[in-house]
């Protein structure tokens, strides 16, 4: 471990422990409960950021398969005997605590993915693409009749991205945007009530103001509140007076706008793109296993946080999908933690020999 020190990437550290300091001040300000909670969740994950940091992610890969087996069950488990919240079976509780094992599938999506598709990336064909299917369809499905919508499609969006950047043929893609034009009619049919619900009020929340349209225009007043500086630390209203619903989780976003501005979401957003970019950078430098992990969890993190700002300021569907390290939640801080102390591993033990470099000097291919 010693050995491995001064390989530590800090500029990969430094702004996820800057992007939680945002968070905290967002819970500290409207939930003193919460924050405390969030510093416990931080300070396990932290613990397991630094273990999943020194483990060579080479080794981390080799369990894929039990790793994949576990999740698979855990997410049987937690559809069976899980805690039933809101309609939504998605948690196994510990006295005060929840574990949700839909987070947990995310790592065992872009582990699973990272091992198949670092074998067969310079040589994809429709079989091979057929294959990533047999792992990612099994995951996103159990989460969907959770059901939880927000994380299916997270995961497919990883599928995407991991698949693409492997060197997917051009007319694979467009049948696959084919077959989903194909089958979104039934899939509207199998959405719960409330799932219908979110997506036509994104499209007019007006017609229901204070009913599916509620969340919407509550967190744009929110945001709109906020204005260039913002109220003040502890002066957001729309949280304070919990008009804004999930001022928390979902719609944290729209409470540290309100409080800190648009300078404050221009500081959170700008702490986001330099460690997307700084995810990339060591992709670029990594060998075809470490470059596809880190693939995977940009896109993880960005399909995240593009579709929780989206919805806090009304241009996305509401989906309950939380805004990495920032959103209240141990189970959301821990896989992101564990994502971030993989790429860690893989900026520390990264190996790219003369012929790996030829193929992977441009990050946007693995092929």
């Amino acid at each position: 471990m010693l050995k491995t020190l001064p390989r530590f990437d800090f500029l990969l550290f430094l702004p996820m422990v800057f992007l939680f300091m945002l968070g905290y001040s967002a819970l500290y300000s409207t939930s003193r409960a919460s924050a405390d909670n969030q510093i416990v969740f931080f300070s396990v994950s932290l613990v397991f950021y630094f273990l999943f940091s020194f483990i060579d992610y080479h080794s981390l890969v080799a369990l894929k398969n039990p790793i994949f087996i576990l999740s698979v069950f855990s997410l049987v488990a937690v559809y069976v005997l899980g805690e039933v919240t809101r309609g939504s079976s998605r948690w196994f509780t510990f006295g005060e605590f929840g574990l949700q094992p839909s987070e947990f599938a995310k790592i065992t999506l872009v582990i699973s993915l990272a091992g198949y598709l670092s074998k067969v990336f310079v040589k994809i064909s429709l079989s091979k693409l057929l294959g990533t299917l047999t792992i990612t369809l099994p995951l996103a499905a159990l989460v969907f009749i959770q059901p939880d919508l927000g994380t299916s499609i997270v995961l497919i969006a990883v599928w995407f991205f991991m698949v693409f950047y492997s060197g997917i043929p051009i007319p694979y893609i467009i049948s696959i945007f084919s077959l989903g034009g194909i089958i979104s009619y039934p899939f509207w049919n199998i959405l719960k009530e409330y799932q219908k619900n979110r997506l036509i009020s994104f499209f007019n929340p007006a017609l229901d103001p204070l009913g599916r349209g509620y969340n919407v225009i509550q967190a744009k007043i929110a945001v709109g509140s906020g204005k260039i500086l913002g109220r003040g630390f502890g002066r957001g209203t729309q949280s304070h007076l919990r008009f804004l619903p999930e001022y928390h989780t979902d719609f944290i976003f729209a409470s540290f706008a309100e409080e800190w501005g648009f300078l404050g979401t221009i500081l959170m957003l700008f702490l986001f793109l330099f460690l997307l970019l700084r995810i990339l950078q060591i992709a670029k430098s990594a060998d075809c296993l470490g470059s596809l992990i880190c693939v995977g969890v940009f896109s993880i993190i960005l399909v995240q946080l593009v579709v929780n700002v989206g919805m806090n300021i009304g241009i996305m569907p509401i989906t309950g999908i939380p805004l990495p390290l920032i959103s209240y939640g141990g189970s959301s801080l821990l896989t992101m933690m564990i994502f971030l102390g993989v790429v860690q591993s893989v900026a520390i033990h990264k190996s790219l020999d003369a012929n790996d470099k030829a193929l992977f000097d441009n990050v946007v291919s693995c092929g």
